[in-house]
């Protein structure tokens, strides 16, 4: 998909400059962050815990105490070589072959979009309703629900 920088609508008017001496404005240095992925830093991460997700229409909870990948069939990832992966169960094909990342934290994980085709969401315990911006980790706290597609689990902190 393709970013513009601007957009075919009117220009702001342009305010008269107080005076015409420049002053640098400092800028970050760009990072390989930039390029890739977010994850979050190895202080959020927390392997000791584990933390569950549980199949809303029933199913096996997927366990996880680790950086981990999930979708249809995520054997062909480079973004996370060292990641688990796992394979969701998904009949309707709303799940794309690699469709999200998930990392552990003390309270939930992580979860990154993988730029799925049918998108990743966030359902939190007080109903708000948080999609998922590829490429971007969202936290899914215990009691969140997280939607792969159109499959829905259930994060327990175990």
């Amino acid at each position: 998909t393709g970013h513009s920088a601007g957009s075919a609508g009117a220009a702001a008017p342009a305010e008269a400059p107080a005076s015409r001496t420049s002053v640098p404005t400092p800028v970050p240095a760009a990072s390989a962050q930039t390029a890739t992925p977010s994850l979050p830093s190895a202080s959020s991460a927390a392997p000791a815990l584990s933390v569950r997700l549980v199949p809303l229409l029933g199913g096996n909870p997927i366990l996880i105490h680790e950086p981990t990948v999930v979708g249809r069939d995520p054997d062909n990832i480079s973004a996370y070589p060292g990641a688990e992966r796992v394979a969701l169960d998904d009949p309707t094909r709303s799940v794309s072959k690699t469709h999200a990342a998930i990392f552990p934290l003390l309270d939930g994980v992580w979860v990154t979009d993988l730029h799925s085709t049918n998108g990743t969401r966030v359902e939190y315990r007080d109903g708000r309703n948080v999609e998922a911006v590829p490429d971007k980790a969202l936290s899914a706290l215990e009691g969140s629900t997280i939607y792969f597609g159109r499959i829905a689990f259930k994060v327990e902190v175990v």
